[in-house]
Order: structure tokens, then C-alpha cells, then sequence
């Protein structure tokens, strides 16, 4: 009989940790960026390059509570952004960032609408 319980409660456990977050990286910078990844608790995703008014996305899926973390190389720098924003796993959160001109970057985490 516990075996049956164990394999319920870990689909559902499955189900609720299974959503991803959406995230967004939008290059106003000016210069492309190149090799950028984003990373925080539990993840770290690779996106490429971003050339100058371009919006990136992708789906990740943190672990827990988390911050974004941002790294990339521009205009003959290696930039890496401490994590900053806050968002949890499971889906409920949609991520935007926006890469300033300054090479800085705004981070926005916003509850998601059901």
C-alpha cells in the first residue's frame, strides 16, 4: 500500500516542479552581445549572441527561490551581472531583462496570470 501512495505523491511533486519560466533578454545596449548565458538556483542556459534590439527567450527551470545571473562579452569586455530579481520555480513567474546601454542590466520578475 505505500508503494502506490510513494508513486502518487512524487507525480504530483513532478507536476508542480515541471513548469518552466519563461525568461526574456532584450539587448539595448547598442553592440551586440555575445555569448550570453543566464543562470541562477539550479540552472544555467547558454543563448548565444544577441545583436542590438533583439529580444531573446527561452524556458528554464529554477529550483526553488532564485536571482538571474547574466554574463556575456561586449564591446571588448567580459561582463557578469550578479544575480538580482526574484522568482520561484514551477511556472509562476515571467522573467524579463533588459541590457542597458551602460552594459548593466533591469531585471523584472512578475507573477504570471492564470
Amino acid at each position: 500500500m505505500r508503494a502506490p501512495l510513494l508513486l502518487i505523491a512524487m507525480a504530483f511533486s513532478a507536476v508542480g516542479c515541471g513548469r518552466a519560466t519563461p525568461v526574456s533578454v532584450d539587448n539595448q545596449s547598442g553592440g551586440i552581445l555575445e555569448d550570453v548565458v543566464i543562470s541562477g538556483s539550479g540552472f544555467e542556459q547558454p543563448l548565444g549572441d544577441i545583436a542590438t534590439g533583439v529580444t531573446a527567450t527561452t524556458m528554464i527551470f529554477p529550483k526553488g527561490e532564485s536571482g538571474l545571473e547574466v554574463s556575456f562579452h561586449s564591446q571588448g569586455r567580459h561582463v557578469v551581472l550578479p544575480p538580482s530579481g526574484y522568482f520561484e520555480g514551477g511556472g509562476q513567474y515571467a522573467v524579463t531583462v533588459v541590457v542597458t546601454p551602460d552594459l548593466g542590466a533591469d531585471v523584472d520578475a512578475d507573477l504570471r496570470p492564470y
